[in-house]
């Protein structure tokens, strides 16, 4: 079974949000460790988002694979490599109220906001409130 996250990026400038999909390993011991350690600035950030809805997040971006045929420490996408429509990013703009209602039912999600990584469960909580992600999870 699968755990399921999305992940979000703020655009100061905008006051909007860019989130994708992650379908594979959203736990934060995982996806929240990996996000801390691989994507630490709003440039690499942006990247990730562009890259679309994700089977996979893995340390790196890397280039175009056949989906069923995942790369170790690649990331997977459902458009760049499995080549399906309408899997890029979506953008919810207005509050941070919205960004987790447009998350509502899954079990992460990643917030890059302010140059720093915060993270929230909007499946598990009533009223979803963001913190950092452990700095256990910093390599």
């Amino acid at each position: 079974m699968s755990t399921n996250a999305l992940i979000a990026l703020h655009h100061p400038e905008s006051e909007c949000f860019r989130t994708i999909y992650l379908h594979w390993d959203g736990y934060v011991e995982h996806a929240g460790k990996i996000l801390v350690n691989h994507y630490d600035t709003f440039e690499k950030v942006l990247d990730l988002i562009d890259l679309g809805n994700l089977s996979v997040l893995g340390e790196t971006l890397g280039e175009k694979h056949n989906f069923s045929d995942h790369v170790d420490g690649v990331c997977t996408a459902y458009g760049r490599d499995r080549g399906e429509a309408n899997s890029g990013h979506e953008v919810v703009e207005d509050t941070i109220r919205a960004l987790v209602q447009n998350g509502a039912g899954i079990p992460y999600l990643y917030l890059f906001m302010n140059n720093s990584w915060l993270m929230c469960k909007p499946s598990q909580e009533r009223n979803p409130k963001f913190y950092p992600i452990p700095k256990e999870f910093k390599e």
